[in-house]
């Protein structure tokens, strides 16, 4: 798994979306995830105990992708159910980080702008 993640993937500019992967392409994951299964099958619970998993994840209050249509009639048009609040700049987010490893899960960090190595290791050094 550790090639897949090295990998980049661009999304689809219409739709934003990642694209999906064709049956090549899951053949070939498929066979980094066994031989990543094969190397780590004999570990001993000692090599486990120093595994960390991390991800971050981005949470926003207001989406701003994309369009809303609402159907109304003329009579509706300013009627508060045919309305959806808006905020300019996006309305906020929050990026947050987490960890688990074999001794429980790790503190929920709220990460200000991007996550970038540097920040990335600076977590890893306070919290983990």
């Amino acid at each position: 798994m550790e090639e897949y993640s090295r990998g980049k993937t661009t999304a689809d500019k219409s739709t934003g979306r990642k694209p999906k992967l064709d049956s090549r392409q899951k053949r070939s994951l498929k066979r980094i995830r066994n031989r990543w299964c094969k190397a780590h099958k004999d570990w001993r619970i000692a090599q486990w105990k120093k595994v960390v998993y991390s991800d971050e994840s981005t949470f926003t209050l207001f989406p701003t992708t994309g369009r809303v249509y609402v159907w109304r009639t003329p009579k509706e048009a300013y009627d508060l159910d045919c309305l959806k609040p808006t905020v300019k700049h996006g309305g906020g987010s929050v990026m947050v980080w987490g960890a688990i490893s074999w001794y429980g899960v790790g503190p929920i960090i709220a990460v200000k702008g991007t996550m970038k190595a540097d920040h990335y290791r600076d977590v890893l050094e306070n919290q983990v």
